[in-house]
């Protein structure tokens, strides 16, 4: 779209806002990540499935859907690539992401979508910053993202901590030694 400045000089104070009102919409992307969808503490060994929600101009294509964990690289969807196409999905390896890929999901109407990536047998190395990031098809090709931290917890593995005291009754200014401990966990 090309015009001069004489020519919004020239227009009408209505012509003009319908003018601005049409730019503006060219330039204002509908695409919006209202947040990921996942327990922010998970127990090690566990599942767990991340949503990546969004909302979108029903118009307007998604070219790819990408997530990271600590900032590199380990899923990526192109949803309207053919299923027979070797980019439809691409994996990079990344410590401590095993994917579930028959609870790994995509579902998508005209104004709205969804990705899910199920992640099992989690580790300690699981841990991390998680981000969901999506592109659109079209010029100006806008990109949003979320991120959200996940952190494996491991239970004490038998039962509650316990407790040792040295003497079993004690008198104000006595010392004592009092030991606490668990089996493994984390934190």
């Amino acid at each position: 779209i090309k015009i001069s400045i004489r020519d919004l000089m020239s227009m009408s104070d209505s012509l003009m806002t319908l003018w601005a009102t049409v730019l503006f919409s060219m330039c204002v992307s509908s695409l919006i990540l209202p947040g990921l969808e996942f327990p922010s503490h998970v127990e090690l060994g566990q599942s767990v499935d991340m949503k990546c929600s969004f909302t979108k101009d029903p118009a307007q294509q998604i070219d790819t859907i990408k997530w990271y964990k600590d900032g590199l690289e380990f899923f990526r969807l192109h949803p309207n690539m053919p299923i027979n196409n070797d980019n439809l999905i691409r994996l990079f390896p990344t410590v401590g992401v095993k994917i579930d890929y028959n609870t790994t999901s995509y579902q998508t109407l005209p104004q709205s979508g969804q990705h899910t990536v199920s992640l099992v047998n989690t580790m300690l190395s699981t841990s991390g910053v998680y981000r969901c990031q999506i592109t659109e098809a079209q010029a100006p090709f806008h990109t949003e993202q979320q991120d959200k931290n996940l952190t494996i917890i491991i239970q004490p593995e038998k039962g509650s901590p316990r407790i040792s005291v040295s003497k079993t009754v004690v008198s104000l200014g006595q010392e004592a030694t009092v030991e606490c401990w668990s089996d493994r966990s984390k934190p």
